[in-house]
């Protein structure tokens, strides 16, 4: 844990002198030595902590919390009827699209599309991105531990693709 402050003194450097110019969108920070140092600082980090969603320990205090929902017991139904949810054909307009017509979904976004500290207890958890249980792109688990968007499609379409599995950062294969 030593090199928590150090990543914490660094980047606050580096992002106070990050000024950019004009209307630029990129800075002389967003160049290969500076991204790789990010990128390797931030990887430390989040190991040095650890994935939140896969310690019982940290989910069950996030659960007391309220943070996360209670699992839905087994013997509850799925809400909604899961029969005939998809097309015989490949619909040909918005209209005709039933849940079990999509096949693939993604999202592009920010910190709440990340699951930036989701599970979150301390100030520190907050570098972990609890990418697996976002509303919007998480599919960790299944609708009865994290309801979010894909792992209810996952119900109509058992070989959707695109969601994210785990904890992790954009550049790890559990994001996909």
């Amino acid at each position: 844990m030593d090199v928590v402050p150090l990543y914490l003194a660094l980047l606050l450097l580096l992002t106070a002198s990050g000024a950019t110019f004009a209307q630029e969108e990129v800075s002389f920070l967003d160049n290969p030595p500076f991204l790789t140092l990010y990128r390797t600082l931030h990887r430390l980090v989040f190991d040095s902590i650890g994935p939140s969603s896969r310690d019982p320990v940290r989910l069950d205090q996030a659960r007391s919390q309220g943070k996360v929902q209670s699992p839905v017991p087994y013997d509850q139904a799925f809400p909604c009827p899961t029969e005939g949810m998809r097309s015989a054909t490949v619909p040909t307009s918005v209209h005709e699209l039933r849940p079990g017509d999509i096949d693939v979904i993604a999202a592009l976004g920010d910190s709440l599309t990340a699951g930036t500290g989701v599970l979150a207890t301390g100030i520190l958890e907050l570098i972990i991105e609890n990418r697996g249980l976002s509303w919007c792109i998480g599919g960790q688990g299944t609708w009865r531990q994290y309801l979010t968007l894909p792992n209810i499609l996952k119900v109509f379409n058992p070989n959707l693709n695109g969601y994210v599995v785990a904890d992790s950062l954009s550049i790890d294969r559990e994001s996909r």
